[in-house]
């Protein structure tokens, strides 16, 4: 697939439903991010249908699934995530775009060539983004690996990784990224100056027999927690004191998570998942029992990424990208959602 570059709201005839300030105030003061884990995957499956309202974190019900912004192909938001003044960072797959909300305006384009953009982050400070791109080098060039975008959109390539990895999962701890290959069940470790290595690679983190995608999102709540999304598995590493991984165990697996994607936890210890080829968001209590708190059937299509929100409200809502991509549903329907979960994230 061919970068298609930058796409104004209009000429991609989307529809913005959100309101609020633009990227910078009147005084052109850039605006932080809020640091996050994130991403995607492709399949199809079986869903678990919802039926009436299902019980919150915190005993009440959560509420409906809202459209925040439609988007039409080849603009299908894979990653997410949201700075302190509630703006909301996507990540384009196939165009390499990073499209900020509620102005709905491109924020950045990096040369996606023939592969993917997908995972997003801040750094510690909030006032840098990095991107996962997966573009395998486009003709002449060295493109695939980790990219900075700075506040006033610019971009440069932190470091080219091997053309032979999926990059996907991107999470900053402690100063440092840690980013999946999904194709290798390996999670590296990149400095902000651009030195990387193998931070660990295990079977439990790989691919299943006659798979294709094992480590995916990264979320941090005492360890590092990954979704391997074709075994339908959440995975817990210890992080010693010295920053390396220890022994990987599994914490959740279940069929109700095969496709799992992009995973987030709030400030009770519950873990939600976007199991994308099943279309639904499913709730992991801390006694890791599986509640599914929406469908297909309440508009998502091959969800691909969660994130809680940050101001106001906003707080106990959750966000949701459709990212359609690898949707059977036709017309697809890429898109931002949002639905009340009624607790707040946990978020440093």
């Amino acid at each position: 697939m061919v970068d298609t570059g930058a796409r104004s709201a209009g000429e991609a005839d989307e529809t913005e439903r959100d309101t609020g300030a633009a990227t910078r105030d009147g005084s052109g003061t850039e605006r932080g991010w809020r640091r996050r884990s994130v991403l995607g995957a492709l399949g199809a499956g079986t869903v678990f249908p919802l039926l009436g309202g299902v019980a919150a974190a915190h005993g009440g019900q959560t509420g409906d699934v809202e459209t925040v912004a439609d988007f039409t192909e080849p603009n299908e938001p894979e990653n997410l995530t949201i700075d302190d003044d509630g703006h909301k960072y996507l990540t384009m797959a196939q165009t390499g775009e990073i499209r900020v909300l509620p102005a709905n305006e491109t924020f950045a384009v990096l040369p996606s060539g023939g592969g993917f953009l997908t995972g997003i982050v801040a750094d510690d400070d909030r006032d840098v983004l990095y991107a996962a791109l997966a573009s395998y080098n486009t003709p002449g060039s060295f493109t695939h690996g980790l990219w900075r975008v700075l506040a006033d959109g610019t971009t440069e390539l932190v470091t080219p990784l091997p053309p032979d990895t999926f990059l996907n999962g991107l999470l900053m701890e402690d100063g440092r990224l840690l980013v999946t290959d999904s194709t290798a069940g390996t999670i590296y470790t990149v400095s902000p100056t651009g030195e990387f290595s193998v931070w660990l690679q295990d079977p439990l983190l790989a691919p299943p027999p006659g798979g294709t995608l094992g480590a995916n999102g990264l979320a941090l709540e005492d360890g590092l927690f990954v979704a391997n999304t074709d075994a339908g598995r959440i995975v817990r590493v210890p992080i010693e004191p010295d920053g390396s991984a220890g022994e990987p165990t599994v914490f959740v697996e279940d069929g109700a998570l095969e496709g799992a994607d992009g995973i987030v936890f709030d400030g009770q210890d519950h873990l939600y998942v976007a199991v994308n080829r099943q279309d639904t968001l499913v709730h992991v209590d801390a006694d890791r029992a599986l509640t599914t708190l929406a469908t297909d059937a309440d508009g998502l299509d091959f969800p691909s990424d969660v994130a809680f929100g940050t101001t106001g409200t906003e707080q106990q809502e959750l966000f949701v990208t459709n990212f359609a991509f690898g949707s059977t549903d036709l017309p697809r329907d890429p898109a931002l959602l949002k639905l009340y979960v009624g607790t707040t994230g946990d978020v440093e």
